[in-house]
């Protein structure tokens, strides 16, 4: 199963008070950004407002809506995650790139539910906002459940979008006509999608009735985009059903390659403040910027960086631990000192090259600390696993552009694209590849000044 992890460090900053209603707010990670501007009121209103930026607090905002509904064995119809006055106790927390909204107990039935976000900036002008939906069953007997997740993206807030599946409706890729990005849409593991425009989609979810998806909908061309997810479960007495979403922009990950990930092994050496220990705020993804943070040191100590490609565990008499092999490529690098916090955090970018994918590296740090034994005080080891997010292949290629204007009226030009799709893509393997080429069809308009699509077409494609 592919798990998104986040550092403890980051939940270390959820420090919010919880609240008896849920908050809006913004989480920011560089120049990408995710945040809430409203919330559904009752169980019957649809909603969860949000935006999506990649270019800066001011750039474009590429996502109207994200949200979550549920269903439960008898129901009538679908109901909304809200923040009515006849809901339980909720919270909200907002802090760095993480945020995280919880009820306690579901409109009194018997459900926990935890909402966590991390948004990941990806490149200057590219970024992605992570959800994970979990729900407990917090009674005695099983509970049989529907999950949705609703998305309606707009890109560079344009609302004519094309939509194709790539290769099926658990990844679709979302261009629109004047944005230069590109969306894309994961879900891994659902059960049945949807694709519709969204006034359509989303009044599945205040139909008062009940609305399965039909797995349908792709390609959808020079429309309001929308999609939906369905999960659907029997949960035991404490059992947890998590449902994830991925919304990116401009960023195509290198799923082909070994999972990216992050350990914690061996001991650290105490000093002043304890035990130094890693934290990551983020994941060591191809193509990003990973913060290498240390907690629990000496305000104003400079930490020194062992980096290597092996593991070793080698008893320095006095000294400590050595974690690093010497004899597998070791190199230093002096790390940001450590502030009134006792934090030293130091962004370490990793180029987004596919030939790094499945790169292990081992860190460990030393620093002075005249409190520690023998002067020297050092963390346990990190091992760093450079890579993608696990479960897709980085072999899609960009829909066909439009030609240029101005044009004869009424002349009908044909555009294409050839790629390489990966199909029977699975965790960290790519099982084949096919060629494919992606064609569309332009008619120029009377005045000569712009082409109108009516038509896409594929050859190849899996």
């Amino acid at each position: 199963m592919t798990r998104f992890l986040v550092p403890a460090s980051s939940f270390l900053c959820l420090t919010a008070a919880a609240a008896a209603q849920l908050l809006p707010g913004t989480i920011t990670a560089g120049n990408a950004s995710f945040g809430y501007n409203s919330f559904p009121s009752s169980p019957l209103q649809t909603g969860g407002a949000a935006n999506l930026r990649v270019a800066g607090l001011a750039g474009p905002d590429h996502l109207q809506e994200v949200w979550w509904y549920y269903r439960l064995a008898g129901d009538a119809r679908e109901s909304a995650f809200h923040d009515g006055p006849a809901q339980g106790p909720r919270s909200s927390m907002y802090s760095g790139d993480v945020s995280l909204l919880a009820w306690e107990d579901v409109d009194h039935r018997g459900l926990s539910a935890r909402l966590l976000t991390s948004v990941y900036s990806t490149g200057p002008t590219a970024g992605m906002a992570v959800q994970a939906m979990t729900l407990t069953n917090l009674g005695t007997l099983p509970v049989t459940i529907d999950l949705f997740a609703f998305v309606d993206l707009n890109e560079c807030g344009l609302p004519a979008n094309d939509a194709l599946a790539n290769p099926d409706g658990g990844r679709q890729i979302l261009r629109s006509m004047g944005c230069p990005t590109t969306g894309e849409c994961y879900v891994p593991d659902a059960d049945r999608y949807q694709v519709a425009p969204a006034t359509v989609l989303r009044g599945k979810f205040a139909n008062h009735q009940i609305d399965n998806l039909t797995n349908s909908g792709l390609p959808l061309l020079g429309q309001d985009y929308s999609s939906a997810w369905q999960w659907q479960r029997v949960l035991a007495p404490g059992q947890r059903l998590t449902g994830r979403v991925v919304l990116a922009q401009d960023f195509r990950h290198s799923g082909c390659f070994a999972k990216a990930g992050a350990q914690a092994y061996g001991n650290a050496k105490p000093g002043t403040n304890g035990l130094p220990t890693w934290g990551t705020a983020s994941r060591p993804l191809l193509g990003t910027q990973v913060h290498l943070r240390i907690e629990n040191g000496l305000p104003g100590a400079f930490p020194i960086g062992l980096v290597g490609l092996a593991p070793t565990s080698v008893v320095l008499p006095g000294l400590g631990t050595l974690l690093v092999d010497p004899n597998a490529g070791l190199t230093t690098m002096m790390l940001s000192p450590f502030d009134a916090s006792r934090t030293s955090d130091t962004p370490f970018p990793i180029p987004n090259d596919p030939t790094l994918g499945g790169l292990p590296l081992h860190w460990q740090a030393a620093f002075v600390d005249p409190l520690a034994a023998q002067g020297i005080a050092h963390t346990n080891g990190l091992a760093l696993a450079v890579g993608g997010l696990g479960w897709f292949c980085d072999c899609t290629g960009w829909l066909p552009p439009a030609p240029a204007t101005p044009c004869v009226p009424a002349m009908v030009v044909q555009t294409s694209n050839a790629t390489a799709l990966c199909w029977g893509g699975w965790q960290n393997w790519c099982f084949a590849f096919s060629p494919c080429t992606l064609t569309r069809d332009w008619r120029c308009n009377a005045a000569g000044t712009a082409w109108t699509l009516i038509a896409t077409t594929s050859s190849g494609c899996p």
